[in-house]
């Protein structure tokens, strides 16, 4: 790795962790705007949801950059499965009450894995964002093991996958034929499950519309 490439990680790491910060700023000061004005609650929900997302989308973009570079090294720790999903379903909670949508999760609170939990969040994140813009009703986050995999799993009671997407499960072209941002999400998610390994195995996601629910099912396989 050259210098130079180093040179601009770092800066694309301290300009996006400014950003972030400036992110939160703005998001606290929403959250004051809320308190003084709840006749336009909802409205301050959603501009907090978009700029959390665009947030993410800068951690995502600066992981895409170092797995091109070959920068990017998962911490694979172990972590309790319940409480990262309740992290999540937290995340998440008031867009989904203001879209009267019913999030919950599930997981048996003594699972465990080893995954790299700051990646996988915003594997899940980008999902669960997806999933409030197409679910009718209700999402569902769950956890469970298949040996040698722990499969984190979103549902939602929205259209589903598109058949093509499904018939091809191929995840290797960011770019999608509607030029739209899910090619590119499914990019990052198939990359950051591929990354996490154990032994001979590595991580994969998976594309349903076997939900308990009818709608989509979007899986993420961690060895």
């Amino acid at each position: 790795m050259s210098s130079k490439s180093l040179d601009i990680s770092i800066l694309l790491s301290s300009s996006i962790h400014e950003i972030k910060n400036q992110i939160n700023s703005m998001i606290f000061r929403l959250e004051s705007l809320q308190a003084q004005h709840p006749e336009s609650h909802s409205d301050i929900v959603f501009l907090k949801q978009d700029a959390t997302y665009i947030g993410n989308e800068l951690v995502r973009l600066l992981a895409l950059y170092k797995l091109n570079e070959k920068e990017l090294r998962p911490q694979q720790m172990q972590h309790g499965v319940e409480d990262f999903l309740e992290d999540r379903s937290i995340q998440h909670h008031a867009t989904s009450k203001a879209k009267h949508i019913q999030l919950e999760y599930h997981c048996d609170e003594n699972l465990t894995a080893f995954f790299d939990e700051h990646l996988i969040a915003c594997v899940l994140d980008t999902a669960i964002h997806n999933s409030l813009r197409f679910a009718q009703q209700h999402i569902h986050i769950s956890a469970q093991k298949h040996s040698p995999f722990t499969v984190l799993s979103i549902e939602d009671d929205g259209p589903g996958y598109p058949q093509e997407l499904l018939a091809e499960q191929d995840f290797s072209n960011p770019q999608d034929s509607e030029g739209s941002n899910t090619g590119l999400g499914l990019y990052f998610a198939a990359q950051i499950a591929a990354c996490h390994e154990n032994k001979d195995q590595s991580g994969y996601i998976a594309l349903t519309n076997e939900s308990r629910f009818g709608g989509a099912k979007f899986s993420v396989y961690l060895p």
